[in-house]
């Protein structure tokens, strides 16, 4: 119990930005959690005020990927080692697990996204629904972070029946189910997300 209460602390805190740090003053209806330094530096000129300070967190709109380690000594290697990836924002971006037994990846995850938009790298299927976002965090935010919460809730639930299936499973046949199931829940988070960005194109046609 200690080990999941200790991995669902850490996503937690990988996962604040500056919408979670309490700031003196009102909050800008302007600013949002995943600003630029620059553009923290330009509205906080505007503002002319103390209420925008930049404060460098893990959780930043330019970031990569986010990784989170879940170690188990008692288990075998295979299922017992888990990291959980979050692909950009991981603020706003799902994660989904890759354990020490899998061989095989979905083929995006092996092409770069964070130079330019590509459709065949997995960065940008979380990116373009988590740019929008931002732009209009307030209308947003729910929807969001409700999909977030999905996928770790998801990832918690079922994380004892892959343990048991595996024990389960022909020793031939482990390696196979493992990579189908990261592969089943990494293609769900991508799903969801293409979804969403969608859905705030819709939402937002007018313009932000």
């Amino acid at each position: 119990e200690g080990t999941e209460l200790s991995l669902s602390c850490k996503i937690d805190s990988l996962s604040k930005g500056n919408g979670e740090v309490k700031l003196k003053g009102g909050k800008p209806l302007i600013s949002n959690p995943w600003m630029r330094p620059d553009e923290i530096r330009r509205y906080a000129g505007l503002l002319n005020d103390s209420t925008m300070a930049n404060i460098r967190t893990v959780s930043v709109s330019w970031c990569a990927y986010s990784t989170v380690i879940q170690l188990r000594s008692w288990m075998p290697d295979d299922i017992g080692g888990v990291a959980w990836i979050a692909l950009d924002n991981p603020g706003q971006s799902p994660r989904f697990p890759i354990f020490s037994g899998n061989t095989e990846l979905p083929m995006m995850l092996g092409v770069c996204g964070q130079h330019r938009k590509r459709e065949d790298a997995a960065l940008w299927h979380y990116r373009e629904a988590n740019r929008i976002s931002s732009m209009k965090w307030g209308q947003t935010r729910e929807s969001l972070q409700s999909a977030q919460q999905y996928f770790l809730d998801k990832g918690k639930r079922e994380q004892s029946f892959v343990e048991q299936t595996w024990w389960n499973t022909d020793e031939k046949e482990r390696t196979a189910f493992l990579n189908g199931y990261t592969a089943d829940f990494f293609n769900a988070t991508i799903g969801r997300w293409d979804e969403l960005a969608k859905k705030y194109w819709r939402q937002f046609w007018s313009g932000f």
